[in-house]
């Protein structure tokens, strides 16, 4: 090697592996958040019918990515953007707890056991129904 390629500026990255999950994780979140507001625009009934099917659907679409990723190699910011990012912001654990409370305490214990079993099972059967389409991919 010559003097002068040694002297050569070595060339950082301009964003950092570090910043590149960040924004990736922050943009994800940023579109899952306005879509799961948009969700709720048009489910005002007294059955939180938005949050299951927000919740549902984001089980649903975490197995699928995480299925597919398991056997491919993508970019872990890619990765972590759609299922921390969009589907984190996508899906909504806080509201449906929530909901579950107020149905309770208005009187409709019946319909508080109904949210619960059907977000918890519906849940659990999108995730693995996800997984295997992901795998199978």
């Amino acid at each position: 090697m010559t003097k002068v390629e040694s002297m050569k500026p070595i060339r950082a990255p301009l964003v950092s592996r570090r910043m590149q999950m960040a924004l990736s994780i922050a943009a994800g979140g940023a579109i899952g958040s306005v879509l799961r507001w948009y969700a709720g625009q048009w489910t005002s009934t007294s059955v939180p019918w938005g949050t299951w099917a927000v919740n549902i659907l984001g089980s649903l679409l975490l197995g699928l990515v995480v299925g597919a990723y398991a056997s491919r190699t993508i970019d872990p910011a890619w990765v972590n953007g759609v299922t921390v990012g969009l589907l984190g912001g996508f899906t909504t654990f806080s509201t449906f707890t929530l909901q579950s409370v107020e149905l309770w305490e208005s009187g409709r214990p019946q319909w508080a056991a109904i949210n619960i079993f059907v977000s918890v099972l519906a849940g659990l059967t999108a995730a693995v129904v996800g997984l295997a389409a992901g795998r199978a991919m």
